[in-house]
């Protein structure tokens, strides 16, 4: 009986910092909602400063990781990912292992 594993590969490949407009990896679907989600989390956490300042400060940091990725539509997880918006990441080759003899 053979006994195998398979392990995909993956290559980070090395990105520019801004990107260009033909270059956004979200869609304009994920942007919008990105923006709504920073907008909102941003008024709650205000909200939360009097009482939870740790937490109204991770929310303002989160909201604001939110509006920066609504407004320029990067994401760099996908960027990481090598997925552009509507393009399905490449499939990675696999390696297969194989356990004992």
């Amino acid at each position: 009986m053979k006994n195998q594993v398979i392990l995909p590969l993956t290559h980070p490949v090395p990105a520019p910092l801004l990107t260009t407009a033909d270059q956004r990896n979200l869609h304009r679907v994920e942007r919008t909602l990105s923006l709504l989600a920073g907008g909102w989390l941003l008024y709650k956490s205000l909200k939360k400063m009097a009482n939870f300042p740790v937490a109204g400060l991770q929310g303002i940091a989160t909201s604001g990781f939110l509006f920066y990725r609504g407004a320029t539509g990067e994401w760099p997880t996908y960027r990481g990912l090598n997925r552009l918006a509507g393009i399905p990441a490449a499939k990675a080759p696999t390696v297969i292992l194989k356990v004992g003899s």
